[in-house]
């Protein structure tokens, strides 16, 4: 199917809930080994009934994500359903890479060397070219026209002979248009004021599509760093969890760290997983913001 840009975003989206749902499915496996842990360190008396309640509830609260994430991984699969014309669940393989929907619109869309090529930009400008033909054939009114007048007559005679006749008349009409009570004149001012508002339309949306290609440009470089900060709070965060349960496991950590490093694991990760997504869709409109695309 060729892509579109709908269709590029929706399976953006889709791919991201897909691995959303992953992540939470991990971390409720994670929460629940947690749990596992915490009862068993009960069962040999070095935990309490405390530790017990308090990993139980942060199972719950990693299975209360993995039902909210299932359900969106169903509308966004019905949504991709639908982008691809189908009335059934479209799902993504979580490993699908992303790089390739940007591959596939820049081999399918022009790029600008300038932002006077955009189509917006095309339009106003041919809407510009329409008001001030608009004005002058207003103006025009003003000038003199001349026209062509044919007549053709014919009659019979009965002295000498009978006979028929014909006579062909042209005249050339001059006409000066001397006042017509001020229809013409505010015509004139009405078709003016138009082709100032759509001179004005055409230069605002040129300073908007420069200001949306800078932007965008800035955006992809916020996003990768953004993506690196995450990587790195996530390997911050995994290691911590790894530290607290062997802590937990030698009875020098409590149940409460245990449950702060598991909730800053899956959030960690779930923030990484949506910083990738926004870098691919960065770049997607990066692209897409200097391009001309037959969409």
């Amino acid at each position: 199917r060729r892509l579109t840009l709908g269709l590029a975003r929706t399976l953006v989206a889709a791919v991201a809930a897909e691995r959303s749902a992953e992540i939470n499915r991990v971390g409720l496996l994670r929460a629940l080994e947690r749990a596992a842990l915490t009862q068993r360190a009960f069962e040999l008396g070095s935990g309490t009934q405390l530790d017990v309640v308090r990993v139980r509830q942060d199972v719950e609260v990693a299975r209360q994500a993995l039902i909210s994430g299932d359900e969106q991984l169903r509308r966004t699969r019905e949504a991709l359903g639908l982008a691809v014309g189908l009335p059934q669940e479209v799902g993504v393989n979580p490993s699908f890479q992303l790089q390739g929907l940007v591959d596939e619109a820049s081999s399918q869309c022009a790029a600008l060397g300038d932002v006077g090529g955009r189509a917006d930009v095309e339009a106003a400008r041919a809407q510009l070219t329409s008001t001030r033909d608009s004005r002058q054939q207003a103006s025009a009114g003003y000038l003199p026209t001349l026209g062509l007048a044919s007549n053709l007559t014919g009659y019979t005679t009965t002295d000498p002979a009978p006979a028929r006749l014909g006579l062909w008349s042209i005249a050339a009409v001059l006409s000066v248009p001397l006042w017509e009570g001020g229809l013409r004149g505010g015509l004139v001012r009405e078709r003016v004021g138009i082709e100032r508002q759509a001179a004005e339309t055409l230069e605002n949306t040129r300073r908007n599509a420069r200001v949306e290609v800078t932007r965008a440009q800035r955006n992809v470089g916020v996003a990768e760093s953004l993506v690196k900060t995450s990587a790195e709070s996530r390997e911050l965060a995994a290691k911590t969890d790894q530290l607290t349960r062997r802590a937990y496991e030698v009875g020098r950590g409590s149940s409460l760290e245990l449950v702060q490093s598991g909730a800053a694991l899956r959030q960690a990760e779930l923030s990484l997983a949506l910083r990738e997504f926004e870098l691919v869709q960065a770049r997607l409109d990066a692209f897409l913001t200097e391009a001309r695309c037959d969409w």
